[in-house]
């Protein structure tokens, strides 16, 4: 996922004005209810980050609240388990996209010139580009993760009218190959871990930053940085000589 206020188009950055918020539906399932008692903060945070998703988790927090209405998609993962979730999300996003999307040519020849620069980054993307992803223009979860700019669904990458540039392409084709375990395993990964690190740093009074808070944005964000570094660079092909000790 890549987020539409934290990597906009630089002649974009004045004139966004976003302040994301997750679009709910009032007929939707209510997450669990919290006994008064029920303790920490760390706690709260688990639960609502685990039925709402990590920007909700930011915003209710903030707040003060930990009920609400959590949309379709916590509630297709009450009624129909996470693969069948998955499945839903994925079908109704592909039916509600607004076209297909083709990267320029351009875009693949600077990865194959930055993976000669830099093999390790250039390995995560082309594993991503092996499985053959597919990009369309908008869709479903898009509005329900109204924060993102892009969100890959396995191989399935959706992106948000006026984002379709070339950082935002390498930072999804990273997530693509993050899928290989399967699509339970990366969602079940990707919300829990990152659950863990917004409690660490909710309770240790560190900024919360909820995008970067899984290891799996860490890894996209930090390749998809290292490119437009390159690019400023004027694309060299030779990596730079090693630090001296």
């Amino acid at each position: 996922m890549r987020t539409r206020t934290s990597h906009l188009p630089e002649e974009q950055h004045d004139v966004a004005g976003d302040s994301p918020s997750r679009r709910t539906d009032p007929a939707a399932a209510m997450p669990p209810r919290l006994d008064s008692d029920a303790g920490s903060r760390e706690r709260m945070a688990m639960a609502v980050q685990h039925s709402a998703g990590n920007q909700a988790a930011v915003q209710r927090l903030d707040a003060g609240d930990v009920l609400g209405s959590v949309g379709d998609m916590a509630k297709a993962i009450a009624t129909r388990g996470l693969e069948d979730a998955f499945d839903f999300v994925l079908k109704k996003s592909l039916a509600t996209s607004t076209g297909g999307l083709a990267p320029d040519p351009a875009w693949d020849q600077d990865i194959d010139l930055y993976a000669l620069y830099n093999p390790v980054d250039g390995a995560k993307i082309n594993a991503g580009r092996a499985r053959h992803p597919s990009f369309h223009q908008d869709g479903y979860i898009l509005t329900i993760q109204s924060g993102a700019a892009a969100i890959t669904l396995d191989t399935d990458i959706f992106v948000r009218s006026g984002y379709w540039q070339e950082s935002t392409y390498v930072h999804e084709l990273v997530h693509v190959p993050q899928y290989s375990a399967g699509r339970a395993a990366f969602v079940t990964s990707y919300f829990g871990l990152a659950a863990a690190e917004l409690a660490k740093r909710l309770v240790s009074g560190k900024p919360l930053d909820p995008f970067t808070a899984s290891p799996q944005e860490t890894e996209a964000y930090g390749v998809e940085d290292r490119f437009k570094a390159w690019v400023k660079l004027g694309k060299p092909t030779t990596p730079p000589p090693p630090a001296a000790p």
